[in-house]
């Protein structure tokens, strides 16, 4: 735990906000934000991880929250992770995965972590597992994110936005960018079936593109794949590339690296 006058105030907020309250597992609740902080390493998170449901699951606002000092930067980062109940939840993690928000994605991944820990269940139910199914899924998701390539071969790309391709499937569209914001290079991901990724130049995704435009699909580049992939799985894609001469760059994730 990292002790500064903020993260202290933190504790104590999140103490008297979950004093009278449990978990699932019926121990008291204030032990799961603590677990988190333990494993931040830096002020951000461990104030985020403290106080990642007060506002969900208290009286406490984010504006009170700001009336304590903590920064705005905090508590846009509280907001992303607090869950609305209006919001359907696979929706709600993929905006924190979609985001630029490192330390909401780190926080998140420690509390799916924790929640999915089978260890922490006395009783195994079918509703318990089926959450903690849900809790894993969302994991993959968030891990996705951080799995980018480094290095010389790939410095010049400093941005990066990510498409959903296919949910079940964990299938992603990534877009490469120079300082400019111009598209360099695309990688399409595919997570679930064996962890492989498909890097395309721009010129070799605008033949793919255009493939897709022959047959009618959408002239979205996001949405064509998405139509594609409901119907076709990874073997099936390759074979397309393969069938048009569009040159791919095969790369499996033991040759990635994880972003800090």
């Amino acid at each position: 735990m990292i002790y500064t006058d903020l993260t202290k105030k933190a504790i104590k907020i999140a103490y008297e906000a979950h004093k009278d309250q449990v978990d699932k597992v019926g121990l008291p609740y204030i032990y799961h934000p603590i677990h988190l902080a333990e494993q931040m390493g830096f002020e951000e998170g461990t104030i985020v991880a403290l106080l990642h449901d007060v506002v969900e699951d208290t009286s406490w606002t984010f504006e009170e929250l700001g009336h304590q000092g903590f920064s705005d930067e905090v508590i846009q980062t509280l907001k992303l992770l607090t869950h609305e109940k209006a919001t359907e939840y696979m929706e709600y993690i993929w905006k924190i995965a979609l985001s630029s928000n490192r330390c909401a994605q780190k926080v998140k991944l420690a509390d799916l972590q924790h929640n999915s820990d089978l260890t922490r269940f006395s009783e195994l139910d079918e509703k318990t597992l089926g959450r903690v199914d849900i809790y894993r899924k969302a994991i993959e998701i968030l891990r996705h994110n951080q799995k980018i390539p480094y290095g010389e071969r790939l410095g010049s790309f400093p941005h990066r936005r990510i498409f959903s391709l296919d949910y079940d499937k964990l299938f992603f569209l990534s877009e490469f960018s120079n300082e400019q914001s111009t598209i360099v290079m695309y990688s399409i991901d595919v997570e679930k079936a064996n962890d492989s990724h498909y890097e395309l130049s721009m010129e070799e995704m605008g033949k793919l593109a255009g493939y897709f435009q022959c047959l009618n699909y959408t002239d979205d580049l996001s949405d064509a794949l998405s139509a594609f992939f409901r119907k076709n799985g990874d073997k099936d894609f390759v074979g397309l590339l393969d069938s048009q001469g569009i040159k791919y760059t095969p790369i499996h994730f033991d040759d990635w690296g994880m972003m800090p």
